[in-house]
């Protein structure tokens, strides 16, 4: 009887303990939520026009709320659940996008940012528009990235797809007129440019240059195909590193 004792003894705190462990990530998970709530409280607007501040709500309400829901009641979590309409995880995987791209364009990166944001895009056009993130807000971005990526003509269709929207746009209008100054320009001064030597490059480092080519890819707008570069910059040094880096994290090596 006392070793029967002894060990219930032992169960029940090893229980309470991992009890205490969960009330403590429950009340963690409520005192974030609070925070962000009275910090949104009264400015929605302002609050949300953050993309950051949008995606960690739609983050708390996505993963991290489907890791809470483990360890409450199931009757509470039903109740819940039927009672609030939660975004879905095509929401977070979006704007996990448009946040990452955002966030490279900040940093002028604007090889990264052309490939997340157009990602974004791509993502939210497949969920047929039921995200929580403006297409308009990414196609904003996307103009700004791909343009200083050379993409003229890409940029300026994106600026014709945001006026498609919302015909009064007052920064797509002045992108629209701006590219197309660029491209007629670019237009009359074709033959002063096919004078031009392009037969300098050295090709005596064949990896740099092959870790320099352009990255290309085709997307379709207005009815139009584009093909869209994307080259990235670097030292031949900078991009071998960024590349051994890149494979790690896909785990394409083994340490």
């Amino acid at each position: 009887m006392l070793g029967t004792e002894v060990e219930l003894t032992k169960q029940l705190k090893t229980y309470l303990k991992e009890e205490n462990k969960r009330i403590d990530h429950i009340k963690k998970f409520l005192n974030l939520i609070e925070s962000q709530v009275s910090r949104a409280k009264g400015k929605e607007e302002k609050y949300f026009s953050n993309p950051i501040n949008s995606y960690l709500f739609i983050k708390h309400l996505t993963i991290e709320w489907n890791h809470i829901k483990t360890m409450v009641s199931p009757d509470l979590s039903k109740i819940i659940d039927k009672q609030w309409l939660f975004p879905s995880f095509e929401d977070y995987i979006g704007h996990d996008c448009y946040v990452i791209g955002r966030a490279a364009l900040a940093t002028e990166d604007f090889y990264h940012a052309l490939m997340w944001l157009q990602e974004a895009l791509d993502r939210l056009d497949q969920e047929n528009n039921t995200t929580l993130i403006s297409k308009i807000n990414i196609l904003n971005n996307l103009v700004h990235a791909t343009s200083q990526q050379g993409n003229i003509e890409h940029a300026l269709a994106l600026a014709e797809e945001i006026l498609s929207i919302d015909p009064g746009h007052v920064e797509a209008k002045k992108n629209k007129i701006y590219y197309e100054s660029i491209i007629n320009n670019r237009t009359l001064m074709a033959e002063e440019q096919e004078k031009v030597d392009f037969n300098t490059t050295d090709d005596t480092d064949s990896i740099g240059n092959s870790l320099k080519q352009s990255s290309i890819q085709y997307v379709s707008m207005n009815n139009k195909n584009f093909q869209v570069k994307n080259q990235r910059p670097g030292t031949d040094l900078e991009l071998r590193s960024r590349q051994a880096f890149e494979e790690i994290c896909r785990q394409q090596h083994a340490q």
